[in-house]
């Protein structure tokens, strides 16, 4: 079962073309209202393929822990969102997103992966990496408190820089046409 992560990467490496068109599509339907389990489905797909992508991009290691890793992250910090879900604005009292959308997340994440034991430190050093993909599509889809507990005040990147660069991380996936050197199938 564990496989199955890395046969879908592998295989997705056919749609990466695509993938900057879909996330503008999931972006744009996004702009709708749609009821939450939708919204939760279509945003977190974004957050995967978004991870996934510069995963590639950056040609990082095609390991359980290293994959598992970003997908984790990638999708980690919404679950944050479950107390406004529950009638509670404990963590986004005064910010549109959670304050655990920020960069004092990220370093939680890095934290605790400096102090795990060595064999959890891939997928937690990984597990930050999503969480840094996920900090930036968020920016650019509404902002986040970045800089979270220094300031509340919410960060935003323009949605055509986010998907320029979702362009450029499949543009340069494409151009080398990804031939893996690391694989554990």
């Amino acid at each position: 079962m564990l496989g199955t992560p890395i046969r879908l990467l592998k295989a997705s490496t056919v749609a990466v073309p695509y993938v900057p068109l879909l996330v503008f599509l999931i972006d744009l339907a996004l702009l709708r209202r749609h009821r939450l389990v939708i919204v939760g489905m279509l945003d977190e797909s974004a957050h995967v393929m978004t991870a996934l992508l510069a995963h590639l991009a950056f040609r990082f290691p095609v390991t359980r822990q290293a994959i598992l890793g970003t997908l984790v992250g990638a999708t980690l910090l919404d679950l944050d969102h479950v107390p406004q879900f529950l009638g509670s604005r404990i963590l986004a009292a005064r910010t549109e997103r959670p304050v655990t959308h920020s960069l004092g997340g990220l370093g939680v994440v890095v934290a605790v992966a400096l102090a795990s034991p060595r064999s959890l430190r891939q997928f937690l050093a990984f597990t930050a990496f999503g969480v840094l993909t996920q900090l930036v599509r968020d920016m650019a889809t509404g902002g986040v408190p970045l800089a979270w507990p220094l300031s509340e005040q919410e960060v935003s990147l323009p949605y055509g820089m986010y998907g320029g660069l979702v362009f450029l991380l499949a543009t340069s996936v494409l151009a080398r046409g990804d031939g893996r050197r690391h694989s554990v199938i």
